[in-house]
């Protein structure tokens, strides 16, 4: 049983999809939960079950990077807490903290949850054809070949909507470092967020991807300073680990890049060939394409310099369509 069942000591009533079903495809839908079609032909709306994972409340994939920070680490999905399991035993969303990001759509094993005509997350609690159960049934079986669709297709106003909705919270720095490393752990970057207030890692978080070491910078807004920030956060890092540089990579996350003018993107190229070290880039609204697509991040591909000042290219190769985002837009690449 999950923690949070034990620390809330709730009554929850379980679920379970019926015995001689099986999921052939799980088509997601505007506004609505979506589609499950079963191999014996019948389809009908998805709802919650009240699953053995509950994978739209825990994450459990913030650790193995520092021993050290393992303890300190956020272990829900949500970044901002507005899912719960309320006092009648149901998992329930706080649209007055949800910001949209979809997360939970993509954690959700069938589908039960979706975004409102308000671009705020709802789950179906209609059971349709569920059956009771005594335990929880686990959903860990369902693999990646029966989701027939995007969780959510992209679009400019949505990724903006989310944006703007973290930025107006009040803990809004706290918020968006949850919700990149969520995200980050979603497309295969394993990311734990450092203390705050901690002198000795200055950074907002540290990651690992292929036995390299990810220093990372999450910002909501990206200037000079990110750049000549995560210089000094490596630094840091690698003289207290006594680390060789050879085995750290930098990466900035931020929610739209700088326009083509600044001199932010003539820094990559020369710190590169100064120092052997690359540093990533990476958006906000990359982030979420691909974990509503259910993709992998590949790092490598994300360099940026004045040569390339664009991730739109890459996003479309890893989703293999184009980009639902008209050109230009600084969510995937410098303005004008």
């Amino acid at each position: 049983m999950p923690e949070i069942f034990k620390q809330n000591e709730i009554d929850v009533d379980h679920l379970a999809l019926p015995s001689n079903f099986e999921v052939a495809s799980i088509i997601y839908q505007q506004h609505s939960s979506a589609l499950l079609q079963f191999q014996n032909g019948v389809h009908v709306q998805s709802s919650c079950i009240m699953c053995e994972e509950m994978s739209c409340l825990v994450s459990n994939q913030n650790e193995g990077v520092l021993e050290e920070l393992t303890l300190s680490q956020y272990n829900k999905l949500c970044p901002t807490e507005a899912i719960e399991i309320d006092e009648t035993g149901l998992v329930q969303i706080d649209k007055q903290d949800c910001v949209g990001c979809g997360l939970c759509i993509a954690a959700c094993p069938l589908g039960a949850i979706y975004l409102d005509e308000n671009k705020l997350a709802v789950i179906e609690h209609d059971n349709h054809i569920f059956e009771k159960s005594e335990n929880a049934q686990s959903l860990g079986c369902i693999g990646s070949d029966v989701y027939a669709n995007p969780v959510i297709d992209e679009n400019s106003e949505l990724i903006e909507s989310i944006i703007e909705r973290i930025k107006l919270r009040g803990d809004n720095k706290l918020s968006l470092n949850r919700m990149v490393q969520n995200l980050l752990a979603n497309v295969g970057v394993t990311c734990q967020l450092t203390r705050q207030g901690d002198v000795n890692l200055r950074m907002d978080g540290l990651g690992l991807i292929e036995e390299k070491t990810i220093v990372i910078e999450i910002e909501l807004d990206t200037n000079l300073d990110a750049p000549r920030d995560i210089l000094d956060d490596i630094a840091v890092y690698c003289s207290r680990y006594n680390e060789s540089l050879d085995n750290v990579e930098g990466l900035i996350v931020s929610s739209h890049l700088p326009n083509k003018r600044t001199e932010y993107w003539e820094l990559f190229s020369d710190i590169r060939n100064v120092l052997g070290l690359s540093i990533m880039n990476v958006t906000i609204a990359v982030l979420l394409m691909l974990v509503w697509n259910r993709r992998p991040i590949n790092l490598g591909d994300c360099f940026l310099d004045r040569d390339n000042m664009s991730l739109r290219e890459y996003t479309a190769r890893a989703l293999g369509r184009e980009v639902g985002i008209a050109t230009p837009d600084s969510l995937i690449e410098a303005a004008k």
